[in-house]
């Protein structure tokens, strides 16, 4: 029968048992169900038969299928049945759109048979052949487009199973056939059971996986093309579907993804116990966890295992061409990552890539010898050491979680421009280098709580441009080569032995980590070497060495916040610079070249001398900005043998003495000395810059030379030179300051021109000058000066009248010379004739007291030289004004008027004197200053000296209502001290000390021999002449000095004390107490001036040194007594009875009585061992009112026994 046209239709079904042909360039509609017993032939290529009104077809004999389509109409659900034969005969495309269910046998012969409508196989057998293609297909989504086989459906042959679209599903376990079939898989495979694959599969595009696939053949995984611009296809494991590979898995390209694209939260793993190989070019995504146990060859591109995993003696062949990346699939760190165990191999010359997640070891570890990458967020753990024995680079943000040990090579380049990108050791991971770590970029640094350091006892390298840092405690034992850009060690860490070799273009910074100083700190041994002409930069914390120490010759910076340390001294021989706060707790030598460059705009930026640091330069220190200063304690000193140089503008300052022996040169700004400084010898150069000294200043030596300020009081003993040796300019040198120099001082003065400062020489001294030295002067580039031209070649505010200079090179030529001309503020060198006759003033006899009335003469001599073969007049005149800042007046001078005259020299005359008389007054004034000048000088005479100064001394002074000391002059003063306890000092005999009665207790201090005036209590003798001090009727103390003195208490009660010397003292009248002192003292008493009712007290005779000598009551000398002897000690204290019991018995080593005869002494001691002294005179029994009762203390020496003693043993 031929169908090639139009519609089959019946109202019942159609039963076909013989041949049927289906053919035509027509569609066909079969409108009713066709049950095939015999053969029906269908090639309608292009062309569809329809199934209407859901007709079927049900095929028991033979359906050859060569071309065409079977599918249904709109809205029509027939399906194929298939019980016979169903066979695929000729190339091409035949496709079956509506559900075939077979539980007969399908043939696929030749060209593609594309199942298309789902449907089932139960039983059913389908038969490929080489030629055949069989094509399982979904015709839109995946929602229930399946095609499912039960456990006794059959796939045979060599052909190929394409499964396109949908899903092939399995009736539980299922074992794909173990024939030669190539299974095409781009969509889904379910199954409740698990699915084996024993022979060939191959995966493309996006396929789905609902069962754990068993993989004994070979799977090929490769992806042809790419369901979306910019998308990856991908395998996905669903329903915790599982691959155990114990076959050949060749992964071309595509993902493996532990993602439900329709069904979440499936957890699927890859298990390879077999070969699993990555074969071209491009990247292949594991993102499963992958355990492997078997062999993985990473023969091409890049493998990224993606979702974590473990190898336990698993093997990774990494050929020179493949990547193995390990990668965390997560945001985080957290559980991702790939666990090695010991008997895991890596091999290969390929590369191993962490770029995500952590490489777990499960012990101590060699890592392989593939080139070995760490990407951002990645890591290593291991509870045991790892060791890189290879190539190893770390990139991006990487972690350590064991110590590693690399004896091959290590790459570092992390980029610190992400705040993030640090290789971080954790759980004190320690990295210990043999090999060499080429440190390119980044930072090393611990985490939190983490104690790892860095020890390399190999080589490390900076190799790039920009800024590695190492945050973790360095310790280097092998050589650090810093080779281009910066390394900055900021964890401190020691050097033992080790090596740092920093090239041209490279930087070695120490840095503290820290906020403060303490405990940051880079330590290194004398045997340490630091090589090269890059930079050593210490920029916080602290470079501590050993021991004695020589810095490198490299360029060393210290930085804010850093300094050195050492227990011995450091030198520096090369190039060192400071800037910022800096600290030195070492001396340090310097032999090379210093600069200082500090901010003084920052209080807290010096350089702080430690534990008294000292800074010897003998070299060049170049003090640019700053403070040097001492800490607190610190009393180091700077010992300048060197150049010590200030270069910029602005202040700087040096807070520690400072010793010169070398060169201070001021270029620019000013340099200030707050503490002491010595200048032995030495040179303090001004080439525009300023020096400023606190205290005065004493030029001990050497030389100050140069165009610029000093601000400080000078005391010189050598060279003032305003042209400095090495300037061809002529300069002004100022100070700021009193000028005093010694006879050994000299002053180099160099004319070239009219100009002060331009073309000749001059020095401003802004304070008062005493000279008394030599100023040498020399003409320059061939000047001559013209006659009558005048040099102020010094000027000062005020001249010490006791100046004097010695002039070298005042000679011209034969006709003309400099004549130095003095005047109140300046020295002027005039051209002049040499034969003109010279004038000077000098003072003569100009400070003295203006007395208390009439005149005092002042005088002064006019001196006449070079030529006094004629006459000359020259006028003179006293004058007030520039006289200083108390100048005397008119009423000062005798007739109320200012004195002038004319001197006048004779033919021959040499020398004139001027008197000025000035009067005296009793009111109290400062001492008052005046001029006398000459002017207007005939017969073409000179004037050298026109000025000379008088001072006028106040000799009143009057204290005040309160405690006053009043000091006068060397002259006769008048001195009143009012009320208070005042002291005076008296030096003249002409001294007049007032006091009112009961106006405080009073001292006079005087140099001479003095006798105190009414109401003044106290005398106190002064210096070492022998003086003479008297009393008042007051009761006074009178002390002598160390002279041999006379002291007189007269009337009063006084207490005399001698001091040093041989003195003699006589209390006179009233009860007094006398003290000798030191040396042999005299004691005086007047008969009736020390009786029984009132006795003096000797406080400290000594026996046998000291003397008594007597007065008689008239006060004339008498002699010693004709006896004396010692009475027995009295039983009494009851001074009378004691003397009764003397005069009734004077020797107590004679029994009987023995009465004191006339002009005759005993001595007595009473029972509280006091000691007397009874003297009776030539009147004989006791008179009370004559004879003497003195108490002697302090008695030192042998005191005498009782009986007689020998007179000149107590009397003179």
């Amino acid at each position: 029968m031929l169908w090639d046209n139009g519609i089959l239709s019946s109202v019942a079904s159609i039963n076909q048992i013989g041949s049927l042909s289906i053919l035509g360039a027509s569609h066909k509609y079969l409108y009713t169900s066709l049950i095939n017993s015999g053969t029906i032939s269908q090639n309608i290529s292009g062309y569809t038969l329809f199934l209407n009104q859901s007709a079927n077809i049900n095929n028991s004999g033979i359906y050859e299928f060569q071309a065409g389509e079977i599918r249904n109409a709109p809205n029509s659900v027939g399906v194929f049945n298939n019980s016979g034969t169903f066979r695929k005969t000729s190339s091409g495309l035949s496709i079956v759109s509506v559900p075939f269910y077979n539980t007969g046998t399908v043939n696929v012969e030749l060209g593609t048979l594309l199942l298309l409508g789902g449907g089932s196989s139960n039983g059913g057998i389908f038969n490929i052949s080489s030629g055949g293609t069989l094509e399982i297909k979904s015709s839109s989504s995946l929602t229930n487009n399946t095609y499912f086989l039960d456990s006794n459906a059959q796939i045979n042959g060599t052909g190929t199973l394409m499964i396109s679209g949908g899903f092939l599903e399995l009736a539980r376990d299922w074992a794909f056939p173990t024939t030669t079939i190539n299974i095409l898989w781009s969509a889904g495979i379910k199954s409740s059971g698990t699915v084996t694959n024993p022979g060939s599969l191959t995966i493309q595009n996006s396929a789905y996986l609902y069962a754990s696939l068993n993989n004994t053949g070979t799977i090929t995984h490769l992806i042809l093309r790419r369901s979306s611009p910019g998308t990856v296809s991908s395998l996905s494991l669903n329903q915790s579907a599982n691959i155990n590979n114990s076959g050949i898995y060749e992964f071309q390209s595509g993902e493996l993804d532990n993602e439900i694209r329709n069904a979440p939260n499936s957890v699927g793993v890859f298990n390879n116990s077999g070969t699993f190989r990555k074969t071209n070019a491009g990247t292949a995504i594991v993102s499963v966890p992958f355990y492997n146990t078997g062999t993985v060859n990473v023969e091409l591109g890049t493998l990224l295992l993606l979702g974590g995993g473990r190898s336990n003696g698993g093997i990774f062949n990494i050929s020179r061409f493949g990547t193995l990346e390990l990668k965390s699939a997560g945001a985080t760190l957290t559980n991702n990552t790939y666990l090695l165990d010991s008997n895991t191999q890596i091999n290969g010359t390929g590369t191993l890539m962490i770029s995500g997640g952590f490489l777990e070891l499960d012990s101590d570890w060699t890592l392989p010898t593939t080139t070995i990458n760490i990407l951002r967020n990645a890591g290593i753990k291991s509870p045991g050491t790892i060791t890189n024995a290879a190539g190893l680079t770390i990139q991006g943000n990487a972690y350590l979680y064991a110590s590693l040990n690399n004896t091959g090579t290590i790459v570092q380049n992390l980029v610190l421009s992400n705040p993030s990108d640090r290789l971080s050791l954790n759980q004190s991971a320690n990295i210990n280098n043999s090999g060499i770590y080429e440190f390119q970029a980044g930072e090393i640094r611990n985490q939190v709580d983490s104690i790892g350091v860095f020890n390399n006892s190999g080589t490390f390298r900076k190799t790039s441009s920009g800024l590695s840092i190492v945050s973790v405690p360095f310790y280097n034992t092998g050589t650090v080569n810093v080779e281009l850009g910066t390394l900055l060690l900021l964890g401190g860490g020691r050097s033992n032995g080790g090596i740092f070799n920093i090239s041209r273009f490279g930087t070695l910074e120490l840095k503290s980590a820290g906020a403060t100083l303490t405990n940051n700190t880079y330590l290194l041994d004398s045997n340490t070497q630091i090589n090269g002409t890059g930079t050593l930069m210490i920029s916080g914390g602290f470079l501590e060495l050993d021991s004695d120490w020589t810095l490198p010759t490299t360029t060393i910076n210290i930085l804010r916040n850093a300094g050195i340390k050492s227990p011995g001294t450091i030198t520096n021989a090369a190039g060192l610079t400071i800037q910022g706060n800096a600290y030195l707790y070492a001396s340090l030598n310097n032999t090379g070249t210093i600069v200082q460059n500090l901010v003084l705009s920052n209080p807290s930026d010096r350089l702080s001398l430690n534990q008294s640091a000292n800074i010897n330069n003998s070299g060049i220190y170049e003090f640019q900005a700053g403070e040097i200063r001492n800490q607190v304690d610190s009393i180091g000193v700077f010992n300048n043998s060197g150049t010590f140089r200030k270069t910029s503008s602005g202040l700087s300052i040096v807070s520690v003495p400072f010793y010169n022996t070398g060169t201070i040169e001021s270029v620019m700004g000013t340099v200030s000395f707050y503490n002491s400084y010595t200048h032995n010898n030495a040179n303090l150069i001004l080439k525009s810059g300023n020096v400023s000294f606190t205290n005065p200043l004493t030029i001990n030596g050497g030389n100050i030379e140069g165009n610029g300020n000093i601000n400080a009081t000078i005391t010189n003993s050598g060279l003032l030179n305003p042209r400095y040796v090495s300037n061809t300019e002529f300069g002004r040198l100022t100070i700021n300051g009193n000028y005093t120099e010694t006879n050994n001082a000299s002053i180099n003065i160099q004319l070239g021109g009219n100009t002060a400062a331009v073309n000749f020489d001059q020095i401003d001294i802004n304070g008062t000058a005493n000279f008394d030295g030599t100023l040498n002067v020399s003409l320059l580039n061939g000047f001559t000066p013209t006659l009558g031209s005048t040099f102020d070649v010094l000027t000062y505010d005020a001249l010490n009248s006791l100046s004097n200079l010695d002039f070298t090179g005042l000679d011209i030529n034969s006709t003309l010379q400099f004549l130095p001309q003095w005047s109140s503020n300046k020295l002027t060198l005039k051209v002049v004739d040499k034969s003109a006759p010279i004038l000077a003033i000098a003072p003569t006899n100009v400070v003295e007291s203006e007395s208390h009335s009439g005149t005092k003469p002042f005088t002064f001599t006019v001196t006449r030289s070079v030529n006094t073969t004629g006459t000359n007049n020259v006028n003179w005149a006293v004058t007030v004004t520039g006289s200083g800042s108390n100048p005397a007046n008119a009423t000062d001078f005798a007739g109320g008027l200012l004195p002038s005259g004319v001197v006048s020299f004779a033919a021959g005359e040499t020398s004139k004197v001027i008197t000025v008389n000035v009067q005296g007054d009793t009111t109290v004034e400062p001492n008052e200053t005046f001029r006398v000048t000459l002017s207007n000088p005939t017969n073409g005479a000179t004037i050298t000296t026109a000025t000379a100064i008088g001072t006028i001394q106040n000799d009143d002074f009057i204290g005040t209502s309160g405690p006053d000391t009043l000091a006068g002059t060397s002259g006769a003063d008048a001195m009143t001290g009012l009320a208070g306890n005042d002291t005076y000092t008296v030096n003249n005999a002409g001294d007049l000390v007032i006091e009112a009665l009961n106006q405080g207790t009073d001292t006079v201090q005087a140099a001479i021999s003095y006798t105190l005036p009414n109401n003044v209590e106290n005398l106190l003798l002064t210096g070492t002449g022998n003086l003479n001090g008297t009393g008042n009727a007051l009761n006074n103390q009178i002390t002598g000095n160390s002279g041999n003195n006379n002291l007189n208490g007269a009337a009063g009660t006084d207490t005399l004390i001698g001091g040093t010397g041989n003195d003699s003292l006589n209390g006179a009248a009233g009860i007094d107490t006398l003290t000798g002192g030191v040396g042999t003292d005299i004691f005086i008493f007047q008969f009736s001036q020390s009786t029984s009712a009132a006795l003096d007290r000797v406080t400290d005779f000594a026996i046998g040194d000291d003397k008594i000598d007597l007065l008689s009551q008239a006060g004339g000398a008498i002699n010693a007594p004709v006896a004396f002897t010692r009475a027995a000690n009295s039983t009494t204290t009851n001074i009378n009875t004691i003397v009764t019991n003397v005069f009734t018995d004077a020797n107590g080593a004679t029994a009987g009585n023995q009465a004191l005869g006339t002009n005759s002494a005993a001595l007595v001691r009473d029972n509280s061992s006091s000691t007397y002294l009874i003297i009776n005179d030539g009147t004989a029994g006791f008179q009370s009112a004559n004879d003497l009762v003195i108490n002697l203390t302090g008695l030192t020496g042998a005191f005498p026994a009782l009986g007689t003693i020998a007179v000149n043993s107590f009397f003179v």
